[in-house]
């Protein structure tokens, strides 16, 4: 996707919930096209990972402005600020903390901010289809207890009891409701996992 964006012209990026960078700086590079990213902001509450994020970015995309935002990726795009601004928005791994209505919220914020033609991108895990919250939930815990065998039992306890708390994965179609809803058009799964569980799907920008 990076490497055809808009042929050889320029191109500027927010990343939300941007933690280090280190997948995005790897792609851009990988793919080439961090040559032609013109402005990079990554967004996110952890200050020591943002300056990581700097630094990751920095090298992927020499020429590119590089600015960072410690704020929480929900307030940021409510704030409302900097519209029209970029070509791509990417949200990875960090979008499934909101529940489906700061979702709403968050989608129709990315919207503003992103040109006209811009692009939504989305790299995280996603229910099954017709598959409940709670389904989920025993699922995929139930997977990591009987295949994480590098963690020990207390740290599989932490990491179910955050997803009981904070995980809110939508499916596919709850998903592209809530971007149609915001001013997204339909999604397109760019790639997913063998289990159907990480998918990276893009929602252009309708108007």
């Amino acid at each position: 996707m990076l490497s055809g964006l808009n042929g050889n012209s320029t191109f500027s990026m927010v990343d939300l919930g941007c933690g280090d960078a280190h997948y995005t700086a790897g792609a851009l590079q990988k793919s080439g096209a961090g040559a032609r990213l013109s402005l990079y902001r990554g967004v996110d509450l952890a200050a020591d990972a943002l300056e990581l994020a700097r630094a990751n970015v920095g090298v992927a995309a020499a020429g590119a402005a590089v600015e960072v935002a410690v704020q929480n990726m929900l307030d940021y795009a409510q704030a409302g600020g900097s519209p029209d601004t970029f070509d791509i928005a990417l949200t990875s791994f960090a979008a499934h903390h909101l529940t489906p209505d700061e979702k709403a919220i968050f989608l129709k914020g990315v919207l503003q901010q992103l040109k006209p033609g811009g692009v939504l991108v989305v790299c995280d895990a996603y229910r099954h289809d017709g598959e409940t919250r709670p389904e989920y939930l025993d699922r995929f815990c139930n997977f990591a207890n009987g295949h994480w065998t590098e963690l020990n039992p207390a740290e599989l306890k932490m990491f179910e009891d955050h997803m009981r708390t904070h995980d809110y994965m939508e499916t596919v179609q709850g998903y592209q409701q809530l971007a149609s809803e915001a001013g997204f058009g339909e999604g397109d799964i760019l790639t997913s996992d063998k289990f159907g569980n990480m998918k990276l799907v893009a929602y252009p920008k309708l108007k």
